[in-house]
């Protein structure tokens, strides 16, 4: 944490240093492209099925988990000389929205992944008459271990040192079954695989430096299960739904970048 404080502040100087009356050169569309690959950790809410098992729901948890990813882009970037308005003009934070001095799109893809355990059970009763024997019942039920795989596409708009942005997640959520007889009496288990997807929308601060650009991210979204390859032959009720709302810190390493 203080190396990213020590970064940020750095970035905060370089910033300061650059004055938006500054001349700039002409350049092409391939001058102005800039590759980037980054790392990020962060804090994400769980869904209510992937919330820590209570026994009695009184005890105390902290309901989130760690997500992390990696990630490449492409983004194009320029910057426009001066300023339409004076700073001291009420419009001014508007316009630097709207019209800013430095802004690009961003395209990329990612990869993400999360490990929870001891979660709350996905679980399913089978009826008499749907059971082989009609005087007992069926019960399926999850070991509340989850690997998360996730892959992602993202579409970006960049202004100045804000990001806002979409993406597209596709999400792997594999889990072990067990089938018993009545509630107790074990009979098989079985691996299998959820498929998710959904949107989920991001905030981004960053601080760029000569070298690396650390950043904060803020993101609100979900996947809801759309498919599974559980082998039993009863349909699940309860579908699975994974949380993608959190924060995160990361750094972005940019290669071919536009000196401003």
């Amino acid at each position: 944490m203080i190396i990213f404080l020590f970064i940020f502040s750095i970035g905060e100087i370089t910033e300061l240093t650059i004055q938006d009356s500054l001349p700039i050169k002409n350049e092409s569309f391939w001058e102005k492209l800039v590759f980037g690959v980054g790392y990020s950790g962060g804090l994400y809410y769980t869904s209510e099925y992937l919330s820590p098992f209570t026994y009695s729901g009184l005890e105390l948890t902290v309901p989130l988990y760690v997500l992390h990813s990696v990630e490449g882009s492409i983004f194009y970037q320029t910057r426009r000389e001066g300023s339409p308005l004076p700073r001291t003009t009420d419009l001014y934070p508007l316009v630097r929205i709207f019209l800013p001095n430095k802004w690009g799109v961003e395209i990329g893809g990612g990869y993400r992944w999360a490990h929870l355990s001891n979660t709350e059970r996905l679980s399913m009763y089978i009826p008499p008459e749907e059971w082989s024997d009609t005087l007992s019942h069926g019960y399926l039920e999850n070991s509340g271990n989850w690997d998360l795989s996730f892959q992602n596409i993202f579409l970006n708009y960049n202004f100045d040192r804000w990001t806002v942005g979409i993406v597209f997640n596709l999400c792997n959520a594999v889990t072990e079954e067990s089938l018993y007889e009545g509630y107790t009496e074990y009979l098989e288990s079985a691996k299998v695989s959820r498929k998710c997807r959904g949107f989920s929308f991001s905030i981004t601060y960053s601080i760029p430096t000569e070298f690396i650009t650390p950043y904060f991210k803020l993101e609100l979204g979900s996947a809801g299960e759309y498919n599974n390859d559980s082998p039993w032959q009863w349909e699940w009720q309860e579908k699975l739904s994974v949380n993608l709302s959190g924060i995160a810190l990361g750094l972005r390493i940019d290669f071919l970048k536009t000196k401003f």
